[in-house]
């Protein structure tokens, strides 16, 4: 496998990940912090329509991202790979949102949005890293794997690099599914009782 074979997926989702690690959570902290949101909830626009919203626009811009990023692959750097697969969309439709579900866990921690960024940034780049998503991390020491198995980056990065034939298999079918899942269970909970709209309750 060519190197940018291997990598242009990592490059996908990494711009999956920063989308939903820093736009979601920016978007609406900043909002609530300027008291934008409470103006949502005097007119007739309901939670469940504002999370509609919110999830369609999420998942058109990662559409916008994955184009970009694989014309400039493929026509850029020459790569191959081709991800007209069922497997690859199911994939990357599930890391959307995974990583929106844990850009509204990040919100419903932080008590500020500058606090929502921060954590934001902490969590970045061990993630990222952490993750296989640029280099394998099969030779990583123990202590390192350990944040390895609990990153759901790991397990999208690596089921979508099974799906599209460019790498071998490093977790079963049932992981590679069921952790990124098992975060957006964790994710939905969490954001559903501590998640606050209004930057005085």
């Amino acid at each position: 496998t060519r190197y940018v074979d291997f990598l242009l997926p990592g490059i996908v989702l990494m711009g999956f990940f920063v989308n939903g690690l820093f736009g979601v959570p920016g978007a609406i902290l900043f909002n609530r912090d300027r008291k934008v949101l409470r103006r949502y909830w005097v007119t007739p626009l309901s939670v469940p329509r504002y999370f509609a919203g919110f999830a369609l626009g999420h998942l058109a811009l990662c559409g916008i991202q994955f184009v970009l990023l694989y014309l400039l692959g493929r026509f850029g750097f020459g790569a191959t790979v081709s991800f007209a697969r069922p497997g690859a969309a199911l994939t990357l439709l599930l890391a959307a949102v995974t990583f929106m579900a844990f850009g509204f866990l990040i919100a419903s921690l932080a008590r500020t949005a500058n606090a929502g960024m921060a954590t934001a940034n902490v969590l970045n780049m061990p993630m990222m890293f952490l993750s296989g998503m640029f280099f394998p991390v099969g030779g990583l020491p123990a202590f390192l794997k350990a944040v390895v198995y609990a990153n759901p980056v790991s397990y999208l990065v690596n089921g979508l690099r099974v799906s599209l034939g460019v790498e071998s298999a490093s977790f079963s079918p049932g992981l590679l599914i069921g952790v990124p899942l098992g975060w957006i269970a964790l994710s939905v909970v969490v954001a559903s009782r501590k998640l606050k709209w209004d930057v005085e309750r």
